[in-house]
């Protein structure tokens, strides 16, 4: 069971792995620049190349209130929690599909399970596509929260960022674990949640209670967010070489 905690969010990720099998490379990249981050617009992404799904029984351990549990297993992110936690290998796929459909008004943590579910039902490279477009949007969404926002439990600007913190470094373990072992395919996943992402989504659709800056700074915002994702994509073409044979020297092919 989760600690305690007297915030409207809790986080506990339940033992599976060594400590030693943290995803280094994530690490390694955040050292040169403060976030991961993670591109044609196409209904079910990635699809050109796409390694077939792969059985993954054992689900990612991950607790976030009150928006997932990986055990037992509980979604509560609104209208499609649902069809989240029921989801099958055989219907993981569509329903990306329809979520896609609604790409300008899904909120941060319906697409961070989406990924998270993708990733356990064997779609990965799905998975990865799904992730970077929640980091996206988280970024967006807290460059555009205005300065001085109380940091405090109670204020929901301050409690989602956390959450989705929650999900980047949870589910961020795995995901990108299995990313960094594909490079050419992350790359094009980059690109291609780089440039859906030109479309600025409905915030005040999505959080109609959050209090953001004026809409005509958005875009602007949008900029710097995807500036951060240039510079992870030139990170990753100069430092290929180096990515790859760190994780042979640590065992990380196939762990993810």
């Amino acid at each position: 069971m989760p600690e305690p905690s007297s915030s409207g969010w809790k986080r506990q990720r339940k033992p599976l792995r060594p400590a030693g099998s943290t995803f280094l490379l994530a690490v390694t990249a955040t050292a040169s620049m403060s976030f991961l981050i993670a591109g044609d617009s196409v209904a079910n992404p990635p699809t050109a190349g796409e390694s077939p799904a792969q059985p993954a029984p054992a689900r990612m351990p991950i607790y976030i209130t009150p928006y997932y549990n990986s055990d037992p297993l509980q979604v509560n992110v609104g209208p499609h929690s649902e069809e989240l936690a029921s989801a099958t290998t055989k219907t993981a796929r569509e329903l990306a599909t329809k979520l896609k459909q609604e790409w300008a008004t899904l909120p941060v943590e319906t697409m961070y399970v989406l990924a998270i579910r993708l990733y356990d039902l064997g779609h990965k490279d799905q998975a990865v596509y799904w992730f970077y477009t929640a980091q996206f949007r988280a970024r967006l969404l807290g460059a555009l929260l205005p300065a001085g926002m109380p940091a405090r439990v109670g204020n929901e600007g301050f409690e989602r960022v956390q959450a989705h913190r929650s999900f980047h470094q949870l589910a961020g373990t795995y995901i990108n674990g299995y990313a960094f072992g594909q490079l050419e395919q992350l790359e094009k996943t980059l690109r291609q949640v780089k440039s859906e992402s030109e479309q600025l989504p409905q915030f005040n659709t999505i959080y109609p209670r959050l209090e953001l800056i004026e809409e005509d700074l958005w875009a602007a915002k949008n900029q710097e967010v995807a500036a951060g994702f240039d510079r992870l994509l030139e990170y990753i073409a100069d430092n290929a070489e180096e990515i790859k044979a760190i994780r042979q020297q640590r065992g990380m092919e196939g762990k993810y």
